[in-house]
């Protein structure tokens, strides 16, 4: 059996933690098995299944420039100690360094940093944590990421080329399936049988986007009076969107949904899904659409440009529809080429949505790719 240390903030409801026990629940874990290194000394919400799935949960010093040569102590004792552990797989963002420096100083040889946004946010930290990312290239042996603009963030653009491996995000494909009664249920509970429906399912907040995605639903609805928008969410930036919509005089023709229970539902009631994010490291709303056959529209940025694949209208090819500049005139000509599409091409469009369905994003195929990976890794060493 192989043993990976996972490190990573604590075992709570985290994007991160969330994603790495999807894929420990879908490993062959007479194969392998996940241990956590955690640095927040207060229980996690997923302690106990990690204990009832035959993992273990080590507790670091925490990652406080203090507590630096502590650390190198630390994973050296561990690692000498707990013979079973093959391989470290580092999640802590800049913060990995730690980890990866501590494992690197005792010997240890498969050391994987793994790269999950876009940008290290503003903060008193700051300046720590540019310099921790700076030398993490020089602490790890090899280079993952959600999406190759985050590989080269972390790990610059000649070395991800070079020895990056992209692991995209994945979703749930036995809850998230196709059920027209849902479609036929909320498009006639909101009046929307004879619409045109474009939708998004995001947080109200400056990075999804939100202000340019009104202004270009108010064109296209001049276009396409037929139209109707569903915005799914919440967020400290909805009451100025509510008011926008008001201004642009499409107030009634947007259904603010608000928080709900289960979005997924939503992306069935809608023809369209837009993204159109500043910036989106990995994504799982456009990877939601897919599996719905919801025809995402995004701007190529992060995961959303490593999952969506253009429309091309002359090879008959693709799941979606781009673009790659942050300006009104282009997104909107991607909106309405898409409706165009829809149209006057009805049966491309139906092609192009069994393409998106037909897309393997599930856990146990990206689970799949970490075994393989975790395989050859250790013997490469």
């Amino acid at each position: 059996m192989i043993r990976i240390l996972q490190s990573v903030s604590n075992m709570d409801r985290g994007g991160i933690e969330t994603m790495l026990m999807n894929y420990y629940r879908h490993l062959d874990r007479d194969q392998f098995q996940f241990d956590f290194l955690v640095n927040k000394e207060k229980p996690g919400f997923f302690d106990d299944e990690v204990r009832s799935l035959g993992g273990r949960i080590f507790m670091g010093p925490g990652l406080s420039p203090l507590k630096y040569p502590e650390y190198l102590r630390y994973m050296k004792t561990l690692l000498d100690r707990e013979k079973e552990i093959k391989v470290l797989h580092a999640h802590n963002e800049a913060m990995e360094f730690y980890a990866l420096n501590g494992a690197k100083k005792a010997g240890f040889p498969v050391r994987i940093a793994h790269a999950h946004n876009t940008h290290l946010p503003r903060g008193l930290k700051l300046p720590v944590k540019l310099v921790c990312k700076a030398m993490i290239p020089g602490a790890a042996t090899d280079y993952f990421a959600c999406g190759r603009e985050a590989g080269i963030y972390y790990f610059g653009e000649k070395r991800w080329n070079e020895s990056g491996v992209l692991i995209h995000n994945a979703i749930d494909l036995e809850r998230f399936g196709y059920r027209s009664e849902v479609r036929t249920r909320l498009r006639r509970e909101y009046q929307l049988e004879d619409k045109l429906v474009v939708g998004s399912v995001a947080r109200f907040m400056v990075q999804k986007n939100h202000t340019r995605m009104l202004e270009q639903f108010a064109c296209l609805k001049k276009i396409y009076p037929n139209s109707h928008l569903l915005l799914a969410g919440e967020g400290e930036l909805q009451a100025a969107m509510e008011e926008k919509a008001k201004r642009l005089g499409i107030y009634d023709s947007v259904s603010f949904l608000g928080v709900q229970k289960d979005t997924s539902i939503w992306y069935q009631a809608m023809d369209v899904f837009l993204m159109p994010s500043l910036f989106e490291p990995c994504g799982l709303s456009q990877l939601m659409s897919l599996r719905y056959g919801t025809l995402p529209i995004v701007r190529e940025t992060g995961g959303l440009k490593d999952t969506v694949v253009p429309y091309n209208e002359y090879e008959g090819t693709g799941n979606g529809f781009s673009f790659r500049n942050y300006n009104a005139h282009e997104m909107l000509a991607t909106v309405r080429n898409a409706e165009r599409i829809y149209y006057d091409k009805k049966r491309e469009w139906n092609k192009m949505v069994d393409r998106a369905m037909a897309a393997d994003f599930s856990w146990g195929n990206s689970a799949r790719q970490y075994e393989e990976m975790y395989n050859w890794l250790i013997g490469d060493k």
